[in-house]
């Protein structure tokens, strides 16, 4: 019986060790993993950076200036960062509605101040759809004909900033499929 419990005490501490070995983290600091690609063993280092305020939902790079990134959260805020993700300014009054979920932006590749964000309710009374802005996120406004729509993905043509598609899914079926516009 002893030897049991001496093997399986043994046992235990090797996971412990094993697991411990694997990753390390804290509430402030950063966090390394420890990865496996083709039997080579790398630490792969993530940080940090914020914002607080949701689950990131969408987060996108300006095609001209990789410091500059966008993001949205599951509870309708939109971040902004010019430094690479090392500070984040939150866009006020972004969407100008709550009860949001910011699931998509896409950045016009042939104008970055032009942006979209798709959008789904997750409150009652909420109005999901596609919202543009044409001063890099400082003003946004809701596309009409999208109002009600539960725009979960977003696509600009790289050929033409004018042709958009939209995916949507939400409760009402005449609501779900993939929209085009051709006049952005």
């Amino acid at each position: 019986m002893r030897v049991f419990k001496f093997v399986s005490l043994l046992a235990a501490l090797g996971v412990l060790i094993v697991l411990k070995s694997g990753s390390t983290s804290s509430a402030d600091g950063p966090r390394s993993v420890l990865s496996s690609t083709n039997g080579k063993d790398e630490v792969r280092r993530w940080e940090m950076t914020g914002p607080w305020g949701g689950d990131v939902r969408s987060l996108v790079a300006s095609p001209d200036d990789p410091d500059l990134l966008y993001l949205g959260t599951s509870d309708g805020q939109l971040f902004k960062s010019t430094n690479g993700a090392s500070t984040w300014t939150r866009l006020k009054p972004g969407l100008g509605q709550s009860g949001l979920s910011i699931d998509t932006i896409t950045i016009d590749l042939k104008n970055p101040k032009t942006i979209y964000a798709g959008a789904w309710p997750v409150a009652r009374g909420a109005a999901g759809g596609i919202f543009k802005s044409e001063d890099a996120g400082e003003t946004w406004k809701l596309l009409d004909k999208t109002k009600g729509l539960s725009v979960r993905a977003i696509a600009i043509a790289p050929s033409d900033s004018n042709i958009l598609i939209a995916g949507s899914a939400g409760d009402d079926k005449k609501l779900n499929g993939a929209f085009r516009s051709t006049d952005a």
